[in-house]
């Protein structure tokens, strides 16, 4: 005979109660016909459904648990456009959503929200959560108790058309540094398009900081792929990290929102472009628009990260912005007089884009990267023309890094001067560079010497530029007269160091070269010995040990 759980029956009976729960289908491994029993019964380490399921109310989830879809679809019918079709709290615990059968499994809820992780970590696999707004929340109700959601696979997408959305939503406690994380390693985050402000993560919210996310794979979409608000206490500001992964969005790949964020773009690629259907505001699509106080890293010291495209590559207005590698491209209009747009971007079609609107301003130190515009400047930095009584308020460093414009546009146009020390341009930066640099034929910008090639006898030496910036690379063509070969080949620095020569090609150093080579007849160079030459060589060498070992017999 089959024994009754009584407690479990008990738990059925309080959530029934609780929640009004109504169920039209059977459920799972423990045998119970209730969703809502089986998530309660504390025993049960997995819930699989046999057939779909229909609720009426938000389910509660407090205890460890897999919820395995095996192929079936939870909807809510729940008329509370504020409720959840499940919630997830238990301190530390551990929730699973997957599907056994394969990816068909589904979680909807088309006047509601989805799923609320408020204490514990909810990671779902292989299936799709759809709502209407907040498709996941992450956001811990007990001040010290931290909530996660982990996107291995599968798709959660947000559905509302006719207002603004947030398909994950992480809304932390302002003091406590990562009390709600999201962290996507696969699947889809997708939000409409179509409707402005929209966003497929919004990391954080005015006065509800210590929030973190995580990018290291899949695919985010929406009108703004990630929006992030800062307002955290020092040690619990808003922190987003991309190592890999894509953001698609027809407005802003990344906007700031309030001020103390850290944004670390290690990797990945960020694309912001016009589509189809997408809202009718002004400016341009902006990969990454930073237009509050914050600090915003691009790339890492080794060259390496993102690769970011939009009609404005990265606008700036404050914050502390370093940019050490990657690649950000700009292929919007040209504006050589940009004009301030009603919702207070401007556009300038710059692959990085400084518009600062106040006494603040930003501090911008650009090491490395490759950096391009395809119509207009590779950096610019000013004022918009209609912005009254506002003065540029920037601090700027360049030191590295490969800034290409249009053809016929300014690499660089600033309001600032001497701010230059390294890097390599498409057109004249003399302006911008510091008293004692200039910057050579190629582009490049740095201590600028010259390369002197001593007359040769015999054979001439040629060097690709005249002079170059330390750093750059020289390369040399060595043509010997007739019956002539080259001997030897030298580079000194002006202190007589010889410098490395690899296949013609040195690298400049901070000071002026000379180049010396001497030639000599084909018939004074050293022979290269023929098969005969070897053969003798290989007797004697025969003959020698052979005679080494008879003297050691007579010694013994």
């Amino acid at each position: 005979m089959k024994k009754l759980n009584v407690l479990g029956l008990m738990s059925a009976s309080v959530a029934a109660f609780s929640f009004g729960m109504v169920v039209n289908a059977q459920d799972v491994s423990t045998g119970d016909n209730d969703l809502s029993t089986c998530l309660n019964n504390s025993s049960n380490d997995t819930c699989k459904l046999t057939a779909n399921v229909n609720v009426s109310s938000q389910i509660e989830v407090t205890h460890d648990v897999t919820i395995d879809l095996n192929g079936h679809t939870i909807t809510s019918n729940d008329s509370n456009a504020s409720d959840y079709v499940l919630v997830f709290d238990k301190a530390g615990g551990k929730f699973t959503i997957t599907d056994s059968a394969g990816t068909s499994g589904k979680i909807e809820n088309t006047n509601g929200r989805g799923v609320k992780v408020e204490q514990g970590t909810l990671t779902m696999e292989k299936v799709t959560i759809t709502s209407k707004d907040r498709t996941v929340q992450v956001n811990p109700q007990n001040s010290g108790e931290k909530a996660e959601f982990v996107l291995e696979s599968g798709k959660v997408e947000s559905t509302n058309t006719a207002a603004k959305s947030r398909t994950i939503f992480l809304w932390g406690d302002n003091t406590n540094a990562g009390s709600a994380k999201a962290t996507i390693n696969g699947g889809e985050v997708v939000a409409p398009i179509g409707t402005k402000d929209s966003v497929a993560i919004n990391v954080g919210n005015a006065g509800a900081a210590g929030t973190e996310l995580v990018v290291n794979g899949g695919t985010i979409t929406g009108y703004n792929g990630v929006r992030v608000y800062g307002d955290g206490t020092t040690d619990a500001n808003t922190k987003f990290t991309m190592n890999g992964g894509t953001i698609n969005a027809v407005g802003s790949g990344v906007i700031t929102s309030h001020d103390n964020s850290e944004i670390y773009l290690y990797g990945g690629t960020i694309t912001a472009a016009d589509a189809t259907g997408q809202a009718q505001v002004g400016g341009d699509a902006v990969a990454v628009n930073h237009d509050k106080k914050g600090k915003l890293v691009i790339g890492k010291e080794d060259g390496t990260g993102p690769t970011i495209t939009g009609e404005t590559g990265v606008a700036i207005k404050k914050g502390d912005i370093t940019i050490q590698g990657g690649s950000v491209t700009a292929n919007g209009d040209y504006r050589e007089n940009p004009t301030k747009n009603d919702n207070g971007t401007e556009d300038t079609g710059a692959a990085i884009s400084i518009t600062t609107t106040d006494t603040e301003g930003a501090t911008v130190n650009i090491t490395g990267g490759k950096l391009t515009s395809e119509n207009g400047n590779a950096y610019y930095e000013g004022v918009a023309s209609d912005r009254t009584g506002v003065t540029s308020q920037v601090t700027e460093t360049i030191s590295g890094g490969e800034f290409t414009s249009a053809e016929g546009k300014p690499a660089v146009v600033a309001t600032n001067s001497k701010f230059i020390t390294g890097g390599t341009f498409s057109s004249n930066v003399t302006t911008y560079t510091a008293a004692n640099l200039s910057q050579s034929q190629s582009g490049v910008v740095g201590k600028v010497s010259d390369v002197n090639v001593t007359d040769s006898k015999n054979g001439t030496v040629t060097s690709n530029k005249e002079n170059a910036a330390e750093g750059e690379d020289v390369t040399l063509t060595i043509k010997p007269a007739d019956g002539y070969v080259l001997d030897k080949l030298v580079v000194t620095d002006s202190e007589g160091n010889e410098i490395e020569v690899v296949d013609g090609v040195f690298v400049m150093p901070g000071s002026d070269v000379t180049v010396k080579a001497t030639f000599v007849a084909e018939e004074e160079a050293p022979e290269t010995l023929d098969a005969g030459h070897i053969y003798v060589g290989l007797a004697l060498i025969a003959l020698g040990t052979m005679a080494i070992s008879v003297r050691k017999l007579r010694n013994n």
